[in-house]
């Protein structure tokens, strides 16, 4: 047990590290309201964009909304919940703010990557949005016929975080805690050269 917690804690400081580091590319659009070393406390995030909070969009726009990211005990094995705080009318958010994420999560995922997703879907970047699994029917019905409608609105924003990318990265072992550097934009399965552990990585 002291293991996974060891692993967990250094895991949470690897990625609460390479958040700074995307808030410090992106050009004041992603700021870190809440992120400590601690584990069991959330992290919160301002990101400004617009969005949609009501089927008024795109004539009304939603603008800025701020995320809460909790990290359960067993992560990264289990995924991180995700909390809208801010309102917003969206197929994958349910009423409570709670993001629907579907089965998609890797314990080798980059922390930065996993933020960026989050910022995608709440702004309807292209394969975020999956109307077909919906939290929000309602949302989900009305989105399909708003893109086919006006398909220019969408996505309701766009984040570019390119500056700030470095060209290796460093990915924790999820069973040991390792830090590995590997190349960033790659996804694959590596192994850790000191447990000898095999994971999937997205960089």
């Amino acid at each position: 047990m002291a293991a996974s917690g060891s692993a967990h804690a250094l895991r949470r400081k690897a990625d609460i590290e390479r958040l700074r580091e995307l808030a410090a590319g992106s050009d004041g659009r992603l700021r870190l309201l809440e992120a400590t070393d601690r584990p069991g406390r959330p992290i919160r995030l301002a990101v400004a964009c617009s969005t949609a909070a009501t089927r008024a969009y795109p004539e009304s726009r939603q603008e800025g909304v701020t995320l809460r990211i909790d990290l359960p005990s067993r992560y990264p094995f289990e995924r991180p919940v995700v909390t809208v705080e801010t309102p917003i009318f969206h197929p994958n958010v349910f009423a409570s703010g709670v993001v629907c994420q579907g089965e998609r999560w890797l314990p080798g995922e980059g922390f930065d990557i996993f933020v960026r997703r989050m910022i995608g879907l709440v702004t309807f970047a292209p394969g975020t949005v999956n109307p077909a699994s919906a939290a929000n029917r309602e949302a989900a019905a009305w989105y399909l016929q708003q893109r086919a409608r006006t398909p220019a609105a969408f996505p309701t924003d766009r984040l570019d975080f390119g500056a700030g990318a470095p060209s290796r990265v460093v990915r924790h072992c999820p069973a040991c805690a390792k830090g590995l550097r590997l190349p960033a934009g790659k996804r694959g399965v590596v192994a850790c050269p000191a447990c000898g552990h095999e994971f999937d990585v997205a960089t």
